[in-house]
C-alpha cells in the first residue's frame, strides 16, 4: 500500500504494516507521555500514541494515521 493510501486509516487495520516501523522523538512526548508517533518507512504518516513506563508505545487501534505535513 502507498503511504498516501494510509492517511485517514484506522490504526488497528494498519498496526500488522506500521508496528515494526514506529519511531518516537523526545521532543513529541508530553509530561503524560502522549506522542506523536512517526514511521521510519513512511515519514510523512503520523499517529497519537502513549509512551508506558518509559520505552513501551501504546496507540489506541481507534487513532486515525494523519499525513504530518499538514
Amino acid at each position: 500500500m502507498k503511504e498516501l493510501e494510509m492517511v485517514g486509516k484506522k490504526w488497528g487495520k494498519m498496526k500488522g504494516m506500521l508496528e515494526d516501523e514506529m519511531t518516537v522523538d523526545s521532543d513529541n512526548v508530553d509530561e503524560d507521555g502522549n506522542c506523536i508517533v512517526d514511521f521510519e518507512k513512511y515519514v510523512n504518516l503520523s499517529v497519537s500514541g502513549k509512551i508506558i513506563d518509559n520505552y513501551e508505545i501504546n496507540i489506541n487501534d481507534d487513532e486515525i494515521i494523519y499525513d504530518n505535513r499538514g
